[in-house]
């Protein structure tokens, strides 16, 4: 991906979009080219927070995938895989109860 300096950004214009990035959690990078693409879209408020909401899952997958790419291996045991997981449903508490 190529790499771009921006240069003599006014300073409140700069503090904005530290705003949004922070609000928004995503780095200053991230949120600039999220602008950039909202704005050459011409996307609405509502489009806006679409794309926003599908970014967010977007990289809670990616983390997702990284922590059991970490985990991948990793599990030393001398039963079967279906045996472990049945011992995994077994030792598995209730949880909580939940008013729907």
């Amino acid at each position: 991906m190529v790499s771009v300096t921006i240069k003599n950004i006014p300073e409140h214009l700069l503090e904005r979009v530290r705003a949004r990035a922070a609000a928004d959690k995503q780095s200053m990078t991230k949120e600039i080219v999220y602008l950039l693409e909202v704005a050459l879209a011409g996307l609405s408020e509502e489009g806006r927070e679409r794309r926003l909401q599908e970014a967010k899952i977007q990289q809670e997958a990616e983390i997702q995938a990284e922590i059991w790419s970490q985990l991948a291996g990793r599990w030393d045991s001398e039963l079967t895989a279906e045996d472990e997981i049945k011992a995994i449903y077994k030792s598995r508490t209730k949880g909580r109860e939940i008013d729907l």
